[in-house]
């Protein structure tokens, strides 16, 4: 499971309405690094998922992230 391994970042794809929510939901497991951090991001999920030329903004978004957290 995810809370096992301890994440230090963690990135949900989602739908842009709910991005508010992921925090929310991650909140109860404050232990884990990522929470502890505030290193919780979500990436609209049509960046992503959908194999079109915004895939890669999608990308230096999730590149950026990761950055950002280090």
């Amino acid at each position: 499971s995810i809370i096992s391994k301890e994440p230090q970042v963690i990135i949900i794809a989602s739908d842009s309405k709910k991005h508010s929510s992921v925090s929310d939901f991650w909140s109860r497991w404050s232990f884990i690094d990522a929470v502890k951090n505030k290193h919780i991001y979500a990436i609209d999920s049509d960046l992503l998922h959908r194999q079109t030329p915004r895939a890669i903004q999608g990308l230096e978004q999730l590149c950026k992230l990761i950055n950002f957290a280090r």
